[in-house]
């Protein structure tokens, strides 16, 4: 497992080998919606649909227009090193609202 994969997983939290290869296509073909993807990999149109607004709301990807998406980075390093930030943001105020209520309590 490199790198790019190890930070995927890390974001998403579980090894989803599928999701990865989604992720992987846009290495290759740059913009993709639902429908191409599906066709790529071989799974359900419904299934790919999903998978991209997961993939965005992880801030791997991001919509260019109506039901298109590209990697929310120069490549898919960059795409990754952007959601692990965008995690390690999420869990830094996650542990700051923790403190707060902590203090509140006390």
């Amino acid at each position: 497992m490199n790198d790019i994969e190890k930070g995927f997983y890390e974001v998403i939290g579980r090894e989803s080998k599928t999701k990865f290869r989604v992720f992987k296509l846009f290495k290759d073909y740059g913009e993709l919606n639902y429908i191409e993807v599906a066709e790529k990999i071989g799974i359900a149109e419904s299934i790919a649909s999903l998978y991209l607004n997961e993939l965005e709301e992880y801030e791997f990807l991001k919509k260019t227009r109506h039901g298109y998406f590209t990697l929310n980075g120069r490549n898919l390093a960059h795409a990754v090193s952007n959601a692990l930030s965008q995690k390690a943001a999420q869990l830094s105020n996650q542990s700051l609202d923790l403190k707060l209520s902590a203090e509140a309590v006390s």
